[in-house]
C-alpha cells in the first residue's frame, strides 16, 4: 500500500498512479480529489470499457493497438507518455491529467 512504502522510506513525491475506474460517472473522482485523499500524483484514470476491452482479449491483442481511438486506450497511453516524461524529469506542473 502507499502508507506502507512511506513507513518504508519512499517519498510521496516519488509515487504516481494510474487509478482504474469502475464507476460508470464520468468524473465520479476526479484526479485531484484522489490525489488529496491519498497523498500520490495521479497519472491518469482509466475509464471503463468493458466491451471493448472484452474484445481485445478476446482477439488476443493489446487494447491500445486494437482499439487505439477508445477511451480506456487514450488515457493508457497518456499515462504511460507522463510515466516517461517524469522519467526524464519533465516537472510535474507541466503535465496535464
Amino acid at each position: 500500500t502507499i502508507g506502507r512504502l512511506i513507513r518504508l522510506g519512499v517519498s510521496s513525491d516519488a509515487l504516481s498512479l494510474a487509478v482504474v475506474s469502475k464507476s460508470p460517472l464520468v468524473d465520479a473522482y476526479p484526479a485531484e480529489k484522489i490525489e488529496d485523499m491519498l497523498g500520490v500524483r495521479v497519472l491518469g484514470i482509466v475509464p471503463p470499457a468493458p466491451d471493448v476491452c472484452a474484445a481485445a482479449q478476446k482477439a488476443g491483442a493489446q487494447l491500445v493497438l486494437y482499439h487505439p481511438r477508445s477511451a480506456p486506450a487514450n488515457m493508457l497511453t497518456s499515462v504511460a507518455q507522463r510515466t516517461a516524461a517524469i522519467a526524464v524529469g519533465t516537472p510535474a506542473a507541466v503535465l496535464p491529467h
